[in-house]
C-alpha cells in the first residue's frame, strides 16, 4: 500500500504532538496571537510518503511465514524560542513562540526527521497431530534494528537568548529489535 498525504495549516489539531502533548483539548494554540504567528507549514503529524507491505506464505499445512515492511517518511522538525528578534515573552508562555535565534520559524524550516523503517517477519508451526488447534509462534520486530529519532526536542533555548544544549537531540526513538514468543490453542 501507498498513501500520500498532507498535514498542513497553522495547527494539527487538539493536540499538539511536536511539543509532545497528549491532552486533547488543553493545548496553547490560539490562546494569544503572537502563539499563532509563523504557524502555517507542515505539522508535526506529516508523514507525506507512507508505504506499508503486508504479507505471508504457507510454506506447508503446518507452516506459515509472514511479513510486515513499513517506511514512513520523517516529520518535519520545527524550532521553538522567545518571541522575535529581542526575545520577548508577550504572553508569558516563555520559549513558546515560533521563532529560532530571534528570526521566524515557521513548522518545518529545521528540516524533517529521517525516515522510518521497519521489517517485521513471524513464522508459525501448527502441528497436524493437534489438528491445527495448538500454535507456536515466533516473531521479530524491527528486524534490522533500525532506531531512527520519532522525535526531537524543538525547545531552542532555556531563557531568553540562552541556547538550548538539548535543541534538536532526539528523545524519542524506533523500539530496538524485540522477539515475542507464544502459544495459542484455539478451541
Amino acid at each position: 500500500d501507498y498513501t500520500w498525504s498532507r498535514s498542513y495549516g497553522t495547527t494539527e489539531g487538539q493536540l499538539l504532538s511536536g511539543i509532545g502533548q497528549t491532552a486533547v483539548s488543553t493545548t496553547q494554540a490560539w490562546d494569544y496571537a503572537q502563539l499563532m504567528e509563523h504557524t502555517n507549514g507542515p505539522q508535526s503529524n506529516d508523514h507525506t510518503h507512507q508505504f506499508k507491505l503486508h504479507g505471508y506464505y504457507q510454506l506447508t499445512p503446518e507452516w506459515l511465514l509472514s511479513a510486515n515492511l513499513k517506511v514512513l517518511s520523517g516529520s518535519p522538525f520545527s524550532a521553538l524560542g522567545s518571541y522575535g528578534p529581542d526575545y520577548e515573552d508577550p504572553s508569558g508562555y516563555g520559549i513558546a513562540y515560533h521563532f529560532y535565534n530571534g528570526q521566524p520559524a515557521p513548522p518545518g524550516s529545521q528540516g524533517r526527521l529521517p525516515w522510518l523503517k521497519q521489517l517485521d517477519l513471524g513464522v508459525s508451526y501448527r502441528p497436524a497431530v493437534a489438528e491445527g488447534r495448538l500454535g507456536f509462534n515466533l516473531d521479530v520486530f524491527n528486524v534490522f534494528n533500525s532506531q531512527v529519532a520519532l522525535w526531537k526536542s524543538p525547545y531552542s533555548e532555556l531563557d531568553p537568548g540562552q541556547p538550548d544544549p538539548l535543541y534538536g537531540a532526539a528523545t524519542i526513538r524506533q523500539a530496538p529489535r524485540s522477539l515475542r514468543v507464544s502459544v495459542s490453542y484455539d478451541y
